[in-house]
């Protein structure tokens, strides 16, 4: 699944003196994720804890905070939002004061469920490109936009056909590949994305 969503959302929290700063995004693949979390670590940090959930595959680390008090909470925080294709980070920066193991875990909770909430709800669709004769332009535009569809007007060609260009929302793939179908136009359907 490809992710045209490319910004980082940062929070920073201060509890007893440590300093927690959260990184979230969206990614499409675990070697992207894995490159967002080498790249963003803090060599400095005393703790560089993230998590990741990519459709089926989830993966945690602790880094060194005591097993299930930092990796696992983050992870949790991402399946509370019902996130999916989702990498945090959380970077501690130790303040000398000892929190505990249930002060961690709502810690690491805390810092990675406010960089989450800061990042926008996804949404799937598909590109379409259609093609046909001037005389179908209007019923097919119109059903299309009224299944939220918008066009791309800077791609479209009109020439002796028209050929059109849109992005239309994934849940309605089945019911315009009927239509089309019903209507006999020649179309052709990309893949799925996010954004």
């Amino acid at each position: 699944m490809k992710i045209l969503y490319k910004e980082i959302k940062r929070y920073e929290i201060n509890i007893q003196r440590s300093i927690f700063i959260s990184f979230a995004t969206y990614v499409d693949s675990q070697e992207k994720a894995i490159d967002f979390i080498k790249k963003n670590s803090d060599r400095n940090a005393t703790h560089n804890c993230w998590a990741y959930k990519i459709n089926g595959l989830e993966n945690f680390s602790d880094d060194r905070e005591p097993s299930g008090t930092a990796g696992k909470p983050i992870l949790n925080s991402i399946k509370s939002l019902s996130l999916n294709y989702t990498v945090v980070l959380v970077i501690r920066h130790f303040g000398g004061k000892k929190l505990g193991i249930r002060g961690l875990i709502n810690a690491y909770s805390s810092a990675a469920k406010k960089a989450l909430e800061q990042l926008p709800k996804l949404s799937r669709y598909f590109d379409l490109t259609v093609e046909m004769f001037y005389d179908k332009l209007s019923i097919v535009d119109y059903y299309l936009l009224s299944k939220k569809a918008k066009i791309d007007k800077e791609k479209s060609e009109y020439t002796d056909r028209v050929k059109l260009y849109y992005t239309v929302p994934a849940e309605y793939r089945k019911e315009v590949v009927e239509k089309l179908n019903s209507l006999r136009i020649k179309y052709s359907i990309g893949d799925d994305y996010l954004k």
